[in-house]
Parts: C-alpha cells; sequence; structure tokens
C-alpha cells in the first residue's frame, strides 16, 4: 500500500476539475504522473513543445493516456446512466480534445508545483510488481493538491471479498484478510468498480 500527495497549481485548479467530476480527475493526475515519468527526467510539457523522431516514448505515452482515459470517461457515463454514440469518444472529438486540454494541464501543474525529486520517486511505486500488476487507488481532492491511497489489485488467485465484505469490514474465513491489507473506509465505492492498468 502506498500513500503519497501531489501538489496542484491553485490559480488553474477551479479551470482543470470544471466539467469534469473528482472520480474521473483522480485517473486523469494518475495518468499525468505516469506521462512525467515516461519521460524519465524533468520536462514532460518541454519534451511535447519540441517533440520529434528523438521522443516517440512521450508522444506514446500521452496518446495512450487520452485513449485510456476516454476508456474511463465512457464508463463513467454509462454508471450514471449515460449512453453515448461511439464517435462521441473517437480520436478528435469533443471528449477527446477535452481530455488531451486538462491531460496537458495536469502536467503543467504537477510540474511546476511538485518537485522532480518527489515525482520521480513515484516511479519506485508504479514500478512494484504488485502495483504493476493492477492497483486500486482512492483520490482525495484539495484546493492545492491532491492525495491518494494506493492499494494492489488482487490477483484471480486469491478469493476475492464482496463489496459488502469491504464496506462493511466483515469476510468470509476463506477470504484474504482485508483489513490487514486496507482499511475499507479508505476506498471509495466508485474506485472499487475499477482497477487501474492491467
Amino acid at each position: 500500500m502506498y500513500n503519497f500527495i501531489v501538489r496542484l497549481n491553485p490559480e488553474t485548479r477551479d479551470e482543470l476539475y470544471s466539467d469534469a467530476s473528482e472520480a474521473f480527475m483522480g485517473f486523469l493526475l494518475l495518468e499525468a504522473i505516469y506521462c512525467i515519468l515516461s519521460v524519465g527526467k524533468p520536462g514532460f510539457s518541454e519534451a511535447m513543445d519540441d517533440v520529434d523522431l528523438e521522443h516517440p516514448d512521450e508522444v506514446c505515452q500521452f496518446d495512450t493516456s487520452i485513449e485510456y482515459l476516454l476508456e474511463i470517461h465512457k464508463k463513467l457515463n454509462e454508471d450514471c446512466g449515460i449512453f453515448l454514440e461511439e464517435a462521441e469518444y473517437c480520436f478528435n472529438s469533443d471528449a477527446h480534445d477535452l481530455i488531451a486540454e486538462k491531460l496537458s494541464s495536469a502536467i503543467l501543474s504537477l510540474e511546476e508545483f511538485n518537485d522532480p525529486g518527489e515525482l520521480f520517486v513515484l516511479e519506485s511505486v508504479f514500478n512494484d510488481p504488485l502495483i504493476k500488476a493492477g492497483f486500486r487507488f482512492n483520490a482525495m481532492h484539495f484546493p492545492e493538491r491532491a492525495a491518494y491511497y494506493i492499494t494492489p489489485h488482487i490477483t484471480p488467485d486469491m478469493r476475492q471479498a464482496s463489496l459488502a465484505d469491504l464496506l462493511t469490514g466483515g469476510h468470509d474465513p476463506g477470504i484474504v484478510d482485508w483489513q490487514s491489507l486496507v482499511d475499507p473506509g479508505a476506498l471509495s465505492f466508485q474506485n472499487l468498480l475499477f482497477h487501474q492498468r492491467s
């Protein structure tokens, strides 16, 4: 389990969060961190300003993050009973352009208000084999920062507790001891429906 905090530019925070739920922003900020880590050094936004054949990984990660966020956007909409045409989630759709803009803004905000060393130490979190296999997270959003609680996604060979078990803290004796792994109250209902990256 990991906890970390990332700081955001308070002057652009409201714009960044406008027209987006906190559940979606939890995913978007994680993708912004992935983009920054993909460069391997501070300055993803500078790399994007000078995109050429020397920076194929940065472009790839940015596009991959947008595609992933479009899938999350679609899933969150469907969970709310909003069903749109597939064209609404395609390249150059309004949703695609909005996500690309928000992802760029999040990258700039994170790079501007966080020490590069603090961001790049997160690489060890996402390189943890248990986390790389998939993880769940809870994000708490504040005016100048976001706090994350990340726990590994339980693999199929481990029996999974039901949502009710996780929320109440009760569990079947045959189920892995969730009390030793997570605080059920720290996980939001929404994030229990997903696991981040598989």
